[in-house]
């Protein structure tokens, strides 16, 4: 029991330092994402709709 407790503790420890790491950038990440989808929504729609018609070539792809 005691090599079960010792187990638990040692990845919970690391658990938490791991979200203490990314925390920020994963609520800076859902904040930008947010913010595109409101924001920018209709002017990705129309960029997309404007390629949709059009081929591209190897050129375009290479970018």
């Amino acid at each position: 029991m005691n090599i079960l407790h010792r187990e638990a503790v040692y990845l919970w420890y690391y658990f938490s330092v791991q979200l203490e790491q990314i925390f920020r950038y994963w609520v800076l990440g859902m904040a930008l994402g947010s913010l595109v989808s409101v924001f920018l929504k209709d002017r990705i729609h129309d960029m997309f709709r404007h390629l949709g018609g059009k081929k591209l070539g190897a050129a375009v792809l290479s970018f």
